[in-house]
């Protein structure tokens, strides 16, 4: 492989724009960069979340219900949320939203504050509660149930606004809350029709409400208002359905209309990049032959999960309310390629050399599988630098003459609870530690970046990283994970 240098040229006036332009936001010290909380930190390590739309839209065909729906429409005869959650599980997601009310007013649970919910459906003599067996199927399969609840209302206000609405919500919310136990989510979600909409809501007592009863769960979505859509404060939208985020993104950044901080101060608010497996939220027969290939999703995961984002892949039930089995089929293809590309760290095991490390974190803990130790390097260290000599003890163990000797993925990852620091990097390999090739070239790094090679490259015998810059006065880089990956072929469909 021939050095990048091309790539470089093209990027270096780029990245020194995106640092400068974020390092104006970074100019207290290190102990005051915003750091994730526990709840953020154990959401932004999932990775992979899994988005169900369902109710009277699956139905009636729409995407967005008019609200005057009869309820008795709905009738998942076959419902089992435990296909849901299995087929979810052995394909890697850590989490399920359910829908359980979008914007025609519909509830999937016994909402006593109005007649528009599964309770008025006949199905299982007037007695459903799709909320309770999805909670119940996550719980007894080990998945972290999260919930979707719009604040846009076509069955209470639709499209003229009336105050009793936040009441009605708080209500409603403080119902979800405390009848279905730990959840780990509540996804707020701006959109309406009528512009401005959402700075009605009372946003500040919904977060209450959610904070009380569910400490460990975070509250996100998109808030739709002014052009702003990260709603937060948990949480943040990339701003596009297509399931892709930019190569720069930070998880730190200025809060959104929907909870404004004094001084405009920055917040702590990982991304995440929601896409369906089809063309539509909610399933729609004449799409069962419309799913995403499995080239199209990996490209996906890339450009969320690759960005320092979550990817909340939606995967809308049927009639039956049941999973298609085409979806599922794809959904498990998708999490057998992702888990088959990371079987095997062509780094691990090698022997680590660095520029400087702060005592209690060697450049070593980079290729460790641990994601709490980590390398960082001393505050007066200009060069930041750590180089790998690779054993060849892949994963720690003699590699086999079978094993593959090539990669085309390279995986970064900074130590989350440090806060976001690296603003520009370089990832160089080499056989002989005088001439190195450049691999890897960009700016943020975050909870993990993949660098997806155009071609197998054999794996050389040294790995080097190089952070050209953190963001204004944000102290030294942490670096937890630095590895290299064989991705399998894919081929159009």
């Amino acid at each position: 492989m021939k050095p990048c240098v091309w790539l470089w040229i093209c990027a270096c006036a780029q990245m020194a724009l995106v640092w400068s332009a974020h390092s104006g936001n970074a100019q207290s010290p290190a102990a005051s960069i915003p750091r994730p909380s526990e709840r953020q930190l154990h959401w932004q390590r999932k990775e992979l979340i899994m988005f169900l739309h369902f109710g009277v839209n699956t139905y009636t065909g729409r995407e967005w219900g008019l609200g005057n729906e009869n309820p008795n429409i709905f009738q998942p005869v076959d419902l089992n949320t435990t296909q849901w959650v299995d087929a979810a599980k052995r394909a890697g997601f850590k989490e399920m939203i359910l829908v359980v009310k979008h914007h025609d007013g519909f509830f999937l649970f016994p909402n006593p504050y109005t007649n528009h919910t599964v309770q008025y459906s006949s199905w299982r003599d007037y007695k459903g509660d799709v909320a309770a067996d999805f909670v119940k199927s996550c719980h007894d399969l080990g998945m972290d149930p999260a919930f979707y609840l719009s604040p846009w209302d076509r069955n209470y206000y639709n499209m003229t606004w009336k105050p009793s609405y936040n009441a009605f919500y708080e209500k409603t919310e403080q119902w979800l809350v405390t009848h279905y136990g730990q959840f780990y989510e509540l996804w707020w979600d701006g959109a309406n029709a009528v512009a401005n909409r959402s700075v009605l809501y009372e946003w500040d007592k919904w977060l209450d409400i959610l904070r009380s009863s569910q400490p460990s769960a975070v509250g996100g979505g998109c808030g739709g208002t002014g052009g702003v859509f990260d709603c937060g404060p948990d949480t943040a939208w990339i701003g596009n359905e297509g399931g892709k985020a930019p190569e720069t993104v930070w998880s730190w950044h200025t809060a959104s209309i929907e909870f404004p901080t004094a001084d405009k101060a920055p917040v702590y608010g990982p991304y995440f990049c929601d896409v369906s497996i089809r063309p539509g939220w909610f399933w729609h027969e004449n799409q069962n032959n419309q799913l995403k290939t499995l080239s199209q999703l990996v490209d996906i995961y890339f450009q969320s999960v690759g960005h320092n984002c979550n990817l909340q892949l939606n995967v809308p039930p049927n009639k039956s309310g049941l999973l298609q089995d085409g979806d599922v089929a794809r959904l498990l293809e998708f999490g057998e390629y992702i888990s088959a590309m990371y079987e095997t760290d062509f780094a691990a095991g090698g022997n680590a050399t660095t520029s400087s490390a702060v005592a209690g974190h060697p450049g070593k803990a980079v290729v460790d599988p641990d994601v709490d130790t980590y390398w960082q390097t001393e505050a007066e260290d200009k060069d930041m630098t750590i180089t790998l000599e690779l054993t060849g003890q892949a994963n720690g163990a003699d590699n086999s003459a079978a094993a593959p000797t090539v990669f085309n993925v390279v995986m970064l990852q900074e130590y989350l609870p440090e806060g976001q620091r690296v603003a520009q990097h370089i990832v160089d390999i080499s056989n002989d530690g005088k001439g190195w090739t450049t691999v890897g070239l960009g700016t943020t790094i975050g909870n993990k970046r993949l660098y997806r090679l155009n071609a197998d490259t054999t794996v050389p015998k040294m790995l080097r990283l190089r952070v050209m810059a953190t963001s204004g006065s944000v102290g030294s880089p942490a670096i937890s994970r630095f590895g290299l990956f064989k991705a399998g072929p894919l081929t159009e469909e």
